[in-house]
């Protein structure tokens, strides 16, 4: 009797070893660090997902042109993303320098200028959710999963008549309830962080990284960058916030 395998039988055998590759890449693709982050969704989420060019840049969807033309009122000031937001920075302010070896953070994978300003959870905040809030008007980019943050949102506003693009890192995607391309005004309820050491944040512990990179044209989500000049190109959270 010969042995060979009937076509169709092959046929399902190399697509099962086919997807178990893929798997496979799909499960080891997320471990990269923030310093070099990227958009990277999953399928149900691909919609919202900007495409990644070939300098690994974070590039927006075509859509996002039409939210530029978006009349946004430009603020002063922005409203706190989280409550006691002043108290809560503790480890990780706007420009440190961060090394694995040197962190304030134990067991750190980060490394370069730290381009946001990290909200820390306070204690007995490990295991309910802590709320996030809108700071400035303007259309919700998008709200998907990347690497270095687990959930991340970004918003587009305008501060000080100039635009920016607003970043909240390490929350749980499925709380942002609002579409992406809705006009969100300040203090409205954005969603809650994410559980620490878990997918929601991409292990990392439990807190907001929020970030302010100065451009109305490009949209780009890292936390750190590897040069003080790049630094420039971010500001300070705490400076536009009133005590």
């Amino acid at each position: 009797m010969s042995t060979r395998l009937h076509p169709i039988l092959y046929a399902i055998v190399a697509l099962v070893a086919v997807s178990a590759a893929i798997a496979h890449v799909a499960v080891a693709f997320p471990a990269a660090p923030a310093a070099e982050a990227v958009f990277v969704a999953p399928p149900s989420e691909a919609a919202d997902a900007p495409k990644e060019a070939e300098s690994g840049t974070p590039q927006e969807p075509d859509v996002a042109a039409a939210w530029r033309a978006i009349e946004i009122p430009s603020a002063e000031t922005l409203f706190p993303p989280i409550s006691h937001a002043a108290s809560r920075v503790t480890k990780k302010p706007f420009g440190i320098e961060i090394h694995p070896h040197t962190s304030p953070v134990p067991n750190d994978r980060f490394d370069g200028f730290h381009v946001g300003v990290d909200f820390e959870i306070f204690e007995g905040e490990e295991d309910i959710d802590v709320p996030i809030f809108v700071a400035c008007e303007g259309p919700l980019l998008l709200k998907t999963w990347a690497r270095g943050y687990g959930g991340v949102a970004v918003q587009r506003c305008k501060l000080d008549g100039k635009g920016v693009v607003v970043i909240y890192g390490h929350m749980r995607v499925e709380s942002v309830a609002a579409r992406v391309g809705e006009v969100l005004k300040p203090g409205r309820k954005l969603g809650v962080l994410g559980t620490g050491y878990g997918p929601e944040t991409d292990g990392t512990r439990k807190h907001l990284h929020f970030g302010i990179h100065e451009s109305a044209t490009t949209t780009d989500i890292r936390g750190y960058v590897k040069t003080e000049a790049e630094v420039a190109e971010w500001l300070d959270a705490l400076e536009y916030m009133t005590p």
